[in-house]
């Protein structure tokens, strides 16, 4: 299979499915007051170079049921080609609650976050 044709592909998945990723971001994000949020690796294709290189998917959660909430749990993933912090401020600019995460060695940490002007 020609590698334009599965970009084809994925492309017209993409714009279809592009209304039910915004509204799951926007239910997820900002429809929070709780989210806990985590980054992998991930390998991305580097045409040309005859390997990948390493990106990273983000992902943000809320779970309401251990306190009593009534909405389903939910997860929305960003990829990103690097781990720069501008990423999740992106990714966050919209929520305003607590941010549980881990830090680099695995302990975990929690900020009060809220939208930037």
């Amino acid at each position: 299979m020609q590698t334009s044709t599965l970009s084809g592909w994925m492309g017209a998945t993409a714009a279809v499915l592009a209304p039910l990723v915004d509204l799951l971001r926007t239910e997820v994000i900002a429809g929070s007051d709780v989210l806990h949020g985590d980054d992998t690796t991930i390998p991305i294709l580097a045409p040309g170079a005859g390997k990948t290189r390493t990106g990273r998917l983000w992902a943000y959660v809320h779970d309401e049921r251990p306190h009593g909430g009534v909405r389903p749990p939910a997860a929305v993933f960003f990829a990103s080609p690097d781990r720069k912090g501008e990423r999740p401020l992106t990714h966050l600019a919209a929520f305003s609650g607590v941010l549980q995460l881990a830090d680099g060695r695995g302990r975990p940490v929690a900020f009060a976050l809220t939208p930037g002007p």
